[in-house]
Parts: C-alpha cells; structure tokens; sequence
C-alpha cells in the first residue's frame, strides 16, 4: 500500500514566498528574474545584430576578427551596460561604432550623444565611423583604429616610480 505524502508532513510551515510563477504576474521591476530576463532580450537582440550585419559592418569584421589588427581581440555587438557596441575590444577599452544615414537625424544624434557619454563614463574611449567610410577608406579607418590602440592616451601616467625620488634608509635617520 501506498502512503500519500502531503507538503504539510514535510513542509509543516508554509512558504512566506508565493509560489514560482503564481497567477502569471510578471516580476517586480526591479528583480533579479526581470533583469536577467532584459539581459537575455539583449543578448538575443545582439545575436540577431551579428546575423544580419550592415555591409560595412562585415567589412570591417572581416580585419578586426581573429586578432588580425595588432594582436587586439575584438568582439561584435557586445553588450555594454544597456547598449550593444557594433564591435569592442574589451583590452583597450575601445569601442568603434559604425553609423549608417539614420545616425544624422535629429532624435539619433541626441541618441548617440548619450550613448557615447555612458560608454565614456564606463571607462571605455569611443570610435565613430560613417559606413561609408568603412567601404570607402577602409585603410584609414583601420589607421585610425590601430593609432587609438597604440598610443591609448595622449598624456599617459608615468610608470609607478618614475619622477617620484623615493627616500633612502640614510634619509629616514635609520644610519
């Protein structure tokens, strides 16, 4: 014969928790489950990107891709905070955005505008090109690239130590 088992034998207080997934409501707003469902919209949305690149966008890959520019690894549509970078190299913290002529209207600029800020706040140092620069004047846009990655900033920090005059054990009354 069977024993029937009851929740209650096993769980004698109940849950202050509702169940998973109880009457279909949504997530609060600000919930882990509803951030990582965001974080897989984007990650959809970024994989669509890859698939379906621009023109230009291929171009350019196809002399970013398998550290074909100075030995930088970049990556394609890579998720920044809420946005999706057209390409990232996570090393340099260096971003290159292609724009196409939807980028010049006035609600995009403003768009771009701040999309650069927050990328510039992360820490990261933002490229644009045209798209038609890109099938254009591929050479100088990988010049540019490359310029950007080997000379990362025009007024660098001195090596730790250089141009400080550390104290000797004499200086410090230690004879």
């Amino acid at each position: 014969m069977l024993a029937v088992v009851r929740d209650a034998d096993f769980y004698p207080h109940p849950s202050p928790l509702p169940p998973a997934g109880e009457g279909g409501k949504p997530a609060p707003a600000g919930s882990l489950s509803r951030w990582r469902e965001r974080a897989g919209v984007r990650v959809q949305n970024a994989r669509a990107l890859r698939a379906n690149g621009t023109d230009a966008e291929q171009t350019l890959w196809r002399h970013l891709r398998s550290r074909q520019l100075d030995g930088h690894k970049f990556r394609r549509q890579h998720l920044i905070g809420p946005y999706i970078a057209d390409f990232a190299c996570i090393e340099a913290r260096l971003v290159v955005e292609l724009d196409g002529g939807q980028h010049a209207q006035a609600g995009a600029v403003e768009h771009d505008e701040r999309r650069t800020q927050f990328l510039q706040d992360q820490g990261w140092h933002v490229l644009r090109f045209w798209n038609h620069e890109v099938l254009m004047e591929l050479a100088g846009v990988l010049q540019a690239i490359a310029q950007v990655l080997n000379h990362p900033h025009p007024n660098p920090f001195p090596p730790a130590g250089e141009g400080v005059e550390q104290p000797t054990l004499s200086c410090m009354g230690r004879d």
